[in-house]
């Protein structure tokens, strides 16, 4: 017979059980043996899914090893999906930690993009105003030239002058 007598089956599923939970005995005293000195989350969520599907694991294979082999053999599919996330178990973490590296990226990205269109409006606000000063400026500096222009050609006196310069000025520090 392949493998040996079918009764190995149960012993086999005891013993496989057995495994599973002790390895996730050794996984969870590691992790509490380490858990200050690990500086990734990472590493925390990935041994406690390995804890997690190792308990599974063994709790089930404990189970079905009492079973009789009609009732093993009509669970052969479940059999092979526990079989497959035991042995895709790391992968299944990892695609499900870059998953949400992805979506926290996106966030930050979000923010990012955010604070960017808010600089960029404010510097066009800035912009805006810096062409508003620009602009006053210059009419400041267009009524001076008139007022001197106007006092050399003694249209108005120093007096006036420097009134309507002090005036001029004042309006524009408004």
């Amino acid at each position: 017979e392949f493998l040996g007598s079918r009764m190995n089956i149960k012993k086999t599923l005891k013993i496989a059980g057995i495994i599973c939970l002790v390895a996730c005995a050794l996984s969870a005293a590691l992790i509490f043996m380490q858990w200050q000195t690990v500086e990734s989350n990472y590493v925390f969520y990935m041994a406690i899914i390995e804890i997690v599907l190792s308990v599974f694991t063994g709790v089930f294979y404990l189970k079905y090893s009492t079973k009789t082999e009609n009732e093993i053999i009509e669970k052969k599919t479940t059999f092979f999906v526990v079989a497959l996330l035991n042995i895709f178990n790391s992968l299944l973490v990892w695609i499900v930690a870059f998953w949400v590296q992805i979506m926290i990226s996106k966030l930050v990205m979000q923010g990012s993009m955010a604070e960017f269109v808010a600089a960029q409006q404010n510097t066009v606000m800035n912009d805006d105003n810096e062409s508003a000063m620009d602009s006053q400026a210059k009419n400041l500096e267009q009524k001076l030239i008139e007022l001197k222009n106007m006092r050399e050609k003694n249209l108005i006196s120093e007096e006036e002058y420097a009134k309507l310069k002090k005036e001029a000025v004042n309006k524009f520090m408004e």
